[in-house]
């Protein structure tokens, strides 16, 4: 079986699995999605008692933005004499598109409840 680490607490983990079993960090590994050959794929999202199931496909105006912020230290004659970064802020935005999926009755998604 394949053996990965966490991204967290760097323990062993199994690749099938989406939770560490040491630190408890959920992961979720998206790297068997091309995002350039736009192919769908079943998205299976559980929020709470509710579980959505949808064929979907990644739309192209993918972006990661990366956000520093910095903090600059000026002497009496503005000249700047020191400046160091407080924060980092990376943000992926990945857009899915809910397609009809012809092998379940031509629906765009299934939910289900869990009692």
């Amino acid at each position: 079986m394949n053996k990965l680490n966490c991204p967290n607490c760097g323990a062993p983990i199994s690749a099938v699995d989406n939770k560490c079993p040491y630190c408890n960090t959920s992961y979720f590994d998206l790297s068997s999605i091309d995002i350039n050959n736009n192919e769908p794929f079943y998205l299976k999202i559980r929020m709470g008692k509710m579980t959505l199931t949808q064929l979907v496909r990644v739309l192209p105006d993918m972006s990661i933005n990366l956000e520093s912020n910095s903090c600059s230290f000026y002497d009496s004659l503005g000249n700047k004499l020191y400046e160091f970064t407080t924060s980092n802020s990376m943000f992926t935005d990945l857009k899915l598109e809910a397609i009809v999926d012809p092998s379940n009755e031509k629906r765009l998604c299934t939910i289900t409840y869990e009692k």
